[in-house]
């Protein structure tokens, strides 16, 4: 599907041999089915990406804009306090423990996050160790 190409229903998505190709915007994003696709892992860089907008906002923003911002991570916050996914790779394990380091050493104790996003990469940790 050429980037110039108008998108409606029938063409945001075309399955092809080698994947999924995802058409957006006039942007396509390519998938390989090949490669597992980690639920903790997606979270996590997603979490800190986010994060990482609000942080270099500039101090003097509104009330209206801080929220707005604050809406952007503090969902994916929760979600990793309170139901965090389980890893599915060894990367989103490793990355899940990261999260949990830099976390603690950052902002101080969290022990929801600590414990419930441990214990998602322990969940895949502990299955690949049997």
């Amino acid at each position: 599907m050429p980037n110039n190409a108008a998108i409606n229903r029938r063409s945001a998505l075309a399955v092809t041999g080698a994947g999924l190709t995802v058409a957006l915007a006039g942007m396509q994003i390519s998938v390989a089915t090949a490669e597992p696709v980690d639920p903790l892992l997606y979270l996590v860089r997603e979490y800190r990406h986010r994060l990482a907008v609000f942080d270099t906002s500039p101090l003097t923003m509104t009330d209206e804009e801080d929220a707005a911002l604050a809406a952007t991570w503090e969902p994916l916050y929760e979600q990793l306090c309170f139901a965090p996914p389980n890893a599915t790779t060894l990367k989103g394990a490793i990355e899940a423990v990261r999260l949990v380091r830099d976390e603690e050493a950052k902002c101080g104790n969290q022990p929801d996050m600590t414990v419930n996003v441990l214990n998602a990469a322990l969940s895949y940790l502990e299955q690949e160790a049997v």
